[in-house]
Protein backbone atom coordinates (compact mmCIF):
# COMPACT_ATOMS: atom_id res chain seq x y z
CA UNK A 1 0.00 0.00 0.00
CA UNK A 2 1.09 3.85 -0.25
CA UNK A 3 2.20 3.76 3.33
CA UNK A 4 4.49 1.08 2.60
CA UNK A 5 6.00 1.84 -0.38
CA UNK A 6 6.58 5.52 0.44
CA UNK A 7 8.63 3.19 3.92
CA UNK A 8 10.57 1.04 1.30
CA UNK A 9 11.69 3.98 -0.42
CA UNK A 10 13.04 5.43 2.97
CA UNK A 11 10.18 7.88 3.48
CA UNK A 12 8.93 9.17 7.05
CA UNK A 13 5.36 8.60 6.88
CA UNK A 14 3.07 9.97 9.68
CA UNK A 15 -0.54 10.42 10.63
CA UNK A 16 -1.57 11.13 6.92
CA UNK A 17 1.16 13.49 6.34
CA UNK A 18 4.69 13.56 5.30
CA UNK A 19 7.82 15.33 5.92
CA UNK A 20 8.85 15.71 2.69
CA UNK A 21 11.65 18.67 2.41
CA UNK A 22 14.50 16.35 1.17
CA UNK A 23 11.79 13.84 -0.08
CA UNK A 24 10.55 16.85 -2.39
CA UNK A 25 14.51 18.05 -3.33
CA UNK A 26 15.50 14.90 -4.56
CA UNK A 27 12.10 14.37 -6.58
CA UNK A 28 12.55 17.75 -8.33
CA UNK A 29 16.37 17.07 -9.22
CA UNK A 30 16.46 13.81 -9.56
CA UNK A 31 15.98 10.50 -11.70
CA UNK A 32 16.31 7.06 -11.00
CA UNK A 33 18.45 6.10 -13.86
CA UNK A 34 18.50 2.35 -12.68
CA UNK A 35 16.21 -0.45 -12.37
CA UNK A 36 16.87 -3.77 -11.04
CA UNK A 37 16.65 -6.98 -13.02
CA UNK A 38 17.53 -10.30 -11.82
CA UNK A 39 18.63 -8.42 -8.66
CA UNK A 40 21.35 -6.38 -10.88
CA UNK A 41 20.71 -3.10 -12.14
CA UNK A 42 20.24 -1.68 -15.39
CA UNK A 43 21.06 1.68 -16.73
CA UNK A 44 17.87 3.31 -18.00
CA UNK A 45 19.87 5.10 -20.92
CA UNK A 46 19.45 2.92 -24.02
CA UNK A 47 16.40 1.57 -23.57
CA UNK A 48 14.22 1.24 -26.70
CA UNK A 49 10.40 2.96 -25.99
CA UNK A 50 7.94 2.86 -28.17
CA UNK A 51 5.51 5.79 -28.91
CA UNK A 52 1.94 6.52 -30.20
CA UNK A 53 2.79 9.32 -32.19
CA UNK A 54 6.83 9.09 -32.99
CA UNK A 55 7.11 4.93 -33.25
CA UNK A 56 9.74 3.52 -31.63
CA UNK A 57 12.62 5.60 -29.70
CA UNK A 58 15.74 4.78 -27.59
CA UNK A 59 16.28 6.90 -23.86
CA UNK A 60 19.76 8.93 -24.45
CA UNK A 61 20.00 11.46 -21.76
CA UNK A 62 18.42 11.28 -18.02
CA UNK A 63 19.06 14.42 -15.68
CA UNK A 64 16.58 15.88 -12.73
CA UNK A 65 13.17 14.20 -13.53
CA UNK A 66 13.22 14.30 -17.51
CA UNK A 67 14.94 12.22 -20.09
CA UNK A 68 15.44 12.95 -23.77
CA UNK A 69 14.43 9.94 -26.29
CA UNK A 70 15.52 9.80 -29.87
CA UNK A 71 13.07 9.46 -32.16
CA UNK A 72 13.61 9.51 -35.87
CA UNK A 73 12.00 12.94 -35.98
CA UNK A 74 14.34 13.77 -33.46
CA UNK A 75 14.76 14.30 -29.44
CA UNK A 76 11.70 14.74 -27.56
CA UNK A 77 11.58 15.44 -24.09
CA UNK A 78 9.58 13.51 -21.51
CA UNK A 79 8.71 13.52 -18.06
CA UNK A 80 10.03 10.64 -15.67
CA UNK A 81 8.55 8.74 -14.82
CA UNK A 82 5.25 10.13 -15.34
CA UNK A 83 5.67 9.64 -19.45
CA UNK A 84 5.52 5.92 -19.16
CA UNK A 85 1.48 6.14 -17.73
CA UNK A 86 0.31 7.94 -20.71
CA UNK A 87 2.87 8.28 -23.51
CA UNK A 88 5.75 5.36 -23.37
CA UNK A 89 5.63 1.81 -22.83
CA UNK A 90 8.61 -0.61 -23.29
CA UNK A 91 8.24 -4.10 -23.99
CA UNK A 92 10.31 -5.91 -21.52
CA UNK A 93 7.59 -6.97 -18.79
CA UNK A 94 10.13 -6.49 -15.45
CA UNK A 95 10.59 -3.21 -16.61
CA UNK A 96 6.94 -2.28 -17.15
CA UNK A 97 6.24 -3.67 -13.98
CA UNK A 98 8.95 -1.39 -12.32
CA UNK A 99 7.79 1.77 -14.21
CA UNK A 100 4.68 0.99 -12.81
CA UNK A 101 5.89 1.04 -9.17
CA UNK A 102 7.39 4.28 -9.73
CA UNK A 103 4.58 6.05 -11.26
CA UNK A 104 2.99 4.37 -8.43
CA UNK A 105 5.52 6.13 -5.47
CA UNK A 106 5.67 9.10 -7.42
CA UNK A 107 0.97 9.61 -6.93
CA UNK A 108 1.62 8.51 -3.64
CA UNK A 109 4.61 11.32 -2.60
CA UNK A 110 2.52 14.27 -4.23
CA UNK A 111 -0.86 12.71 -2.89
CA UNK A 112 1.23 13.05 0.77
CA UNK A 113 2.42 16.72 -0.48
CA UNK A 114 -1.00 17.77 -0.82
CA UNK A 115 -2.00 16.09 2.29
CA UNK A 116 1.09 18.60 4.05
CA UNK A 117 -0.32 21.27 2.18
CA UNK A 118 -3.70 20.91 3.22
CA UNK A 119 -2.89 20.45 6.33
CA UNK A 120 -0.46 23.77 6.60
CA UNK A 121 -3.60 25.27 5.36
CA UNK A 122 -5.76 24.02 7.97
CA UNK A 123 -3.14 25.16 10.90
CA UNK A 124 -2.85 28.26 9.54
CA UNK A 125 -6.74 29.00 9.12
CA UNK A 126 -6.60 28.05 13.02
CA UNK A 127 -4.02 29.83 14.07
CA UNK A 128 -5.75 33.13 12.27
CA UNK A 129 -9.04 31.67 14.40
CA UNK A 130 -7.15 31.29 17.66
CA UNK A 131 -6.12 35.17 16.76
CA UNK A 132 -9.62 36.28 17.03
CA UNK A 133 -10.45 35.05 20.27
CA UNK A 134 -10.46 37.35 22.94
CA UNK A 135 -9.07 35.66 25.37
CA UNK A 136 -6.36 33.27 24.14
CA UNK A 137 -3.57 34.12 26.33
CA UNK A 138 -3.38 32.55 29.98
CA UNK A 139 -2.18 33.38 33.43
CA UNK A 140 -0.90 30.65 35.36
CA UNK A 141 -1.24 30.50 39.68
CA UNK A 142 2.03 28.87 41.09
CA UNK A 143 2.48 27.80 44.21
CA UNK A 144 5.99 29.23 45.69
CA UNK A 145 7.13 25.45 46.16
CA UNK A 146 6.42 24.19 42.98
CA UNK A 147 8.10 27.41 41.26
CA UNK A 148 11.67 25.71 40.57
CA UNK A 149 10.28 22.95 38.93
CA UNK A 150 8.58 25.10 36.72
CA UNK A 151 11.57 26.84 36.11
CA UNK A 152 14.25 23.79 35.67
CA UNK A 153 11.60 22.16 32.95
CA UNK A 154 10.00 25.45 31.48
CA UNK A 155 6.52 23.99 31.48
CA UNK A 156 3.05 25.00 32.88
CA UNK A 157 0.25 22.67 33.41
CA UNK A 158 -3.54 23.77 33.20
CA UNK A 159 -4.28 21.52 35.80
CA UNK A 160 -6.91 18.50 35.89
CA UNK A 161 -10.58 18.95 36.37
CA UNK A 162 -11.31 18.17 40.23
CA UNK A 163 -15.37 16.68 39.62
CA UNK A 164 -17.91 15.96 37.10
CA UNK A 165 -17.45 13.06 34.45
CA UNK A 166 -14.36 14.68 33.52
CA UNK A 167 -12.69 14.24 37.13
CA UNK A 168 -9.17 13.67 37.20
CA UNK A 169 -8.65 14.37 33.41
CA UNK A 170 -6.00 17.33 32.23
CA UNK A 171 -7.96 20.20 31.63
CA UNK A 172 -7.17 21.23 27.58
CA UNK A 173 -6.13 24.61 26.94
CA UNK A 174 -8.06 25.28 23.87
CA UNK A 175 -7.60 29.17 23.84
CA UNK A 176 -4.32 28.94 23.40
CA UNK A 177 -2.07 28.38 20.09
CA UNK A 178 1.63 29.35 19.29
CA UNK A 179 0.87 33.25 19.78
CA UNK A 180 -0.19 33.23 23.33
CA UNK A 181 1.50 34.67 25.87
CA UNK A 182 1.91 32.16 29.50
CA UNK A 183 2.45 34.67 32.11
CA UNK A 184 3.23 32.63 35.47
CA UNK A 185 2.24 34.11 39.13
CA UNK A 186 2.50 33.42 42.41
CA UNK A 187 2.29 34.44 46.11
CA UNK A 188 2.73 33.52 49.10
CA UNK A 189 0.02 31.92 51.57
CA UNK A 190 -0.48 34.37 54.33
CA UNK A 191 -0.70 36.94 51.81
CA UNK A 192 -4.27 38.63 49.78
CA UNK A 193 -4.63 37.65 46.18
CA UNK A 194 -3.96 41.35 45.66
CA UNK A 195 -0.46 40.80 46.48
CA UNK A 196 -0.23 38.21 43.54
CA UNK A 197 3.43 38.75 41.56
CA UNK A 198 4.28 38.21 38.36
CA UNK A 199 7.74 35.17 38.28
CA UNK A 200 8.03 35.05 34.55
CA UNK A 201 6.57 34.87 31.14
CA UNK A 202 6.90 32.68 28.06
CA UNK A 203 5.39 31.88 24.67
CA UNK A 204 4.64 28.23 23.46
CA UNK A 205 6.25 26.62 20.84
CA UNK A 206 5.57 28.12 17.36
CA UNK A 207 3.45 24.70 16.40
CA UNK A 208 1.05 24.60 19.54
CA UNK A 209 -2.35 24.09 19.03
CA UNK A 210 -3.73 24.13 22.63
CA UNK A 211 -6.91 22.04 21.51
CA UNK A 212 -4.42 18.99 21.23
CA UNK A 213 -2.82 19.59 24.42
CA UNK A 214 -4.80 16.69 25.65
CA UNK A 215 -2.42 16.78 28.67
CA UNK A 216 -2.65 20.01 29.72
CA UNK A 217 1.21 20.36 29.41
CA UNK A 218 2.53 23.56 27.88
CA UNK A 219 6.10 23.71 26.96
CA UNK A 220 7.95 27.75 26.76
CA UNK A 221 9.50 28.46 24.06
CA UNK A 222 13.24 27.87 23.61
CA UNK A 223 13.88 31.91 23.20
CA UNK A 224 11.16 33.66 24.25
CA UNK A 225 11.08 32.70 27.84
CA UNK A 226 11.96 34.78 30.97
CA UNK A 227 11.93 34.30 34.59
CA UNK A 228 11.23 37.72 36.47
CA UNK A 229 12.00 37.35 40.20
CA UNK A 230 14.87 38.11 43.14
CA UNK A 231 16.54 41.15 42.00
CA UNK A 232 13.95 42.68 39.68
CA UNK A 233 11.07 45.13 40.56
CA UNK A 234 7.89 42.88 41.23
CA UNK A 235 5.51 43.47 38.92
CA UNK A 236 2.02 42.48 40.55
CA UNK A 237 -0.39 41.31 38.43
CA UNK A 238 -3.73 42.64 38.96
CA UNK A 239 -2.20 46.29 38.64
CA UNK A 240 -3.18 45.75 35.48
CA UNK A 241 -7.01 45.06 36.13
CA UNK A 242 -9.33 47.63 36.97
CA UNK A 243 -10.87 47.52 40.77
CA UNK A 244 -13.98 45.91 39.80
CA UNK A 245 -12.15 43.69 37.56
CA UNK A 246 -9.56 42.23 40.30
CA UNK A 247 -10.15 38.53 41.97
CA UNK A 248 -10.44 38.68 45.95
CA UNK A 249 -9.81 34.49 45.51
CA UNK A 250 -8.30 32.97 42.70
CA UNK A 251 -10.32 29.79 42.98
CA UNK A 252 -9.34 26.44 42.47
CA UNK A 253 -8.55 26.58 38.21
CA UNK A 254 -4.97 27.24 38.25
CA UNK A 255 -5.32 29.06 34.37
CA UNK A 256 -6.99 32.33 33.57
CA UNK A 257 -7.49 33.13 30.41
CA UNK A 258 -6.75 36.86 29.46
CA UNK A 259 -6.75 39.30 26.29
CA UNK A 260 -4.06 40.13 24.13
CA UNK A 261 -3.57 43.46 25.63
CA UNK A 262 -2.09 42.45 29.20
CA UNK A 263 1.01 40.40 27.46
CA UNK A 264 1.91 43.68 25.90
CA UNK A 265 1.48 45.95 28.87
CA UNK A 266 3.76 43.58 31.02
CA UNK A 267 6.50 42.84 28.69
CA UNK A 268 6.77 46.99 28.02
CA UNK A 269 6.85 47.34 31.59
CA UNK A 270 9.69 44.55 31.98
CA UNK A 271 11.94 46.19 29.51
CA UNK A 272 11.43 49.38 31.52
CA UNK A 273 12.54 47.04 34.90
CA UNK A 274 14.92 45.33 33.47
CA UNK A 275 18.17 44.81 35.28
CA UNK A 276 20.71 45.41 32.87
CA UNK A 277 21.19 46.23 29.01
CA UNK A 278 21.41 42.13 28.16
CA UNK A 279 17.97 41.93 29.64
CA UNK A 280 16.50 44.83 28.17
CA UNK A 281 17.12 43.36 24.42
CA UNK A 282 16.40 39.88 25.90
CA UNK A 283 12.48 41.33 26.71
CA UNK A 284 12.42 43.64 23.69
CA UNK A 285 12.93 40.60 21.25
CA UNK A 286 10.53 39.13 23.40
CA UNK A 287 7.93 41.84 22.87
CA UNK A 288 8.62 42.42 18.97
CA UNK A 289 8.33 38.53 18.72
CA UNK A 290 4.71 38.64 20.71
CA UNK A 291 3.47 41.75 18.84
CA UNK A 292 4.15 40.64 15.58
CA UNK A 293 2.46 37.33 16.25
CA UNK A 294 -0.77 39.47 17.86
CA UNK A 295 -0.70 42.10 15.51
CA UNK A 296 -0.24 44.45 18.43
Amino acid sequence: DKKNRLLKKGFWYCAGSVMLEALLFLQAHCIVCFYEEGGEEMELVGIKVMHQGFGEGEIVETFENKMKVQFKAGEKLFIYPGAFERFLSVKDKKLTQYLQQEIAEQKDVQEAERERRHQLFEEEQHAQKKKSITNSHAVFAIAPEDMDEIYQNWVATTGVFQSGKEKGKARVPKNLSGHSICVLTSKHADEEEGRRFITGVFMPEEDFLGDKCIDGKIKAHEQHRIRWGGDHERIYLWDYFAKEERLVKWGGVPTKYVTKQLGEKILSDMMSFAIDDSEREKVKSFYSYYCDQNNV
